[in-house]
């Protein structure tokens, strides 16, 4: 029993760092780079009469403006690409429409709660951004001076959101770091201990070379296993996408595993990446986690590829990226 319980914690501190470690890229505009990480090929979906008629699974109706407590980040204003612009809608009104967000998403009040914002100018990106972290708490009374108090204030997130500066766009949502079981002490060191074998790192080579169609296979999974939970990305895309109508034409998905740190455990079934887009042609990608069949934290909704340059190169200024 023993074993058994000290792999389950390896399994869920790895998970946790994993995900810290994706959205972290995702802030400074790699986001990109995160999705292939986590996923191999899609599998475009065979199209069906079904495939259009989503359970009407709406958020509570009622939407109320909550009174939010606005925390302007400490980067706002700093460096070139966290400079204001002026036509720049307000935090105000940012964190008012991220409200409504995470509402029309998840059907959850942030009444009462803190918003950090962060606005970002990318110059990789073809729009601004205001960016939104929610939390039960004053985030400024958080020390981050080491790798524990980071690790204490990202499991304080409840939700993180990200939409146009400008026009308000929806563009990112996830659950916050908060609904992950923060590690304990003896768990982040049976993390940094632990060292993957030559085996286990072929394994995982081998994996990102499957199709999806060999991932469903080596995880046990038909396409009848998957319905479930492309079902409830329907859904999630659906409360994204509000301005527009999905095209279902263009949905494809994949399978990711949950990162096992055993090297003779099984890897087990992490949930879906789902891809669709809209009738203007801006494509989503869902992960829907496996366990809770709902977003996948940190990670979430993410449009934000759709924004970079075509043939973008990055030039280093000396001055680093906010």
């Amino acid at each position: 029993m023993k074993t058994t319980r000290s792999k389950d914690i390896l399994k869920m501190v790895a998970v946790s760092a994993f995900a810290i470690g994706v959205f972290s890229s995702a802030l400074i505009g790699a986001n990109h780079l995160a999705f292939a990480a986590a996923t191999n090929e899609i599998q475009p979906i065979s199209v069906t009469s079904e495939a259009a008629h989503i359970p009407p699974n709406l958020p509570p109706e009622g939407f109320q403006a909550p009174t939010l407590n606005i925390v302007s980040s400490p980067i706002n204003n700093v460096h070139a690409n966290n400079t204001v612009t002026a036509s720049a809608m307000s935090m105000e009104e940012a964190a008012q429409i991220g409200a409504q967000y995470i509402w029309d998403v998840f059907g959850e009040s942030i009444d009462g709660m803190y918003v950090e914002i962060m606005f970002a100018a990318w110059p990789s990106q073809s729009r601004t951004y205001w960016m939104g972290v929610v939390f039960p708490s004053n985030p400024d009374s958080m020390e981050t001076t080491d790798l524990q108090s980071r690790l204490h204030r990202a499991h304080n997130e409840l939700y993180r959101f990200a939409i146009d500066a400008v026009t308000g766009l929806r563009v990112d949502i996830s659950p916050g770091f908060g609904f992950i079981p923060q590690p304990s002490y003896e768990e982040r060191q049976a993390l940094s201990e632990w060292r993957m074998s030559g085996e286990r790192l072929a394994w995982h080579i081998a994996w990102e070379e499957m199709s999806t169609a060999e991932h469903m296979s080596y995880l046990g999974l038909s396409q009848q296993d998957i319905q479930p939970y492309l079902q409830a990305a329907r859904e999630f895309a659906r409360r994204h996408f509000n301005n527009s109508a999905l095209v279902y034409e263009t949905e494809s998905f994949g399978v990711f595993h949950n990162i096992c740190r055993s090297d003779d455990g099984p890897a087990s079934f992490g949930g879906i990446s789902f891809s669709i887009s809209d009738d203007t042609g801006r494509e989503a990608i869902i992960m829907v986690d496996a366990e809770t069949r709902s977003l996948r934290s940190g990670l979430g909704i993410r449009t934000q590829d759709n924004d970079f340059i075509p043939g973008f190169i990055f030039v280093d200024d000396g001055l680093g990226i906010g």
